[in-house]
């Protein structure tokens, strides 16, 4: 009965436990990925800038469009029509300037996990237990749980005493 209680003990005191950390994993995860696809996207407008630098070191046709705009030339009958530039990638979305909210996907493990892993949060998200184990009031109900099937397995059925000889 003491190995029932402990194990009943760590069956609640597990999951609030780790719960933290889990999320901790998600957020880092997410961020990660976003800063990657941050860096996608960085590093093709570094490709389009060099491709640019190139065309203006040796083309002729791109030097004289260039001249055409910063001294303003036109042909006789040309209309010049000024267009706003594109947007830079490393304007307003760039790391550190929107905050982490909740995302649509609020998946606790990376789709390239374990298996098992994968199975055990599709099993939680689809009993209603990961939204449980996720509420920080449930956490501590739980820890405290845990705690007294512990002192109530030690109190109860103290490990060593069927052991000892009786005088």
């Amino acid at each position: 009965m003491f190995v029932v209680l402990v194990g009943l003990a760590f069956a609640a005191y597990a999951p609030a436990a780790l719960m933290p950390v889990l999320e901790d994993y998600a957020r880092t995860w997410r961020e990660r990925e976003r800063l990657g696809e941050y860096v996608r996207r960085l590093e093709e407008a570094v490709e389009q800038q060099e491709r640019l630098a190139a065309a203006f070191r040796s083309d002729p046709a791109v030097n004289e469009r260039l001249a055409q705009l910063d001294l303003r030339y036109q042909h006789p009958g040309e209309e010049v029509v000024p267009l706003l530039p594109a947007t830079n990638p490393a304007s307003a979305d760039g790391p550190g300037w929107s905050a982490l909210g909740p995302d649509a996907d609020d998946r606790l493990v990376p789709p390239h996990g374990p298996p098992w892993v994968l199975w055990l949060e599709a099993a939680a998200r689809e009993r209603g237990l990961l939204r449980l184990m996720r509420d920080p009031s449930i956490r501590t109900v739980l820890l405290l749980m845990a705690a007294g099937l512990m002192i109530a397995a030690f109190v109860l059925y103290p490990p060593g005493l069927a052991d000892r000889p009786q005088p």
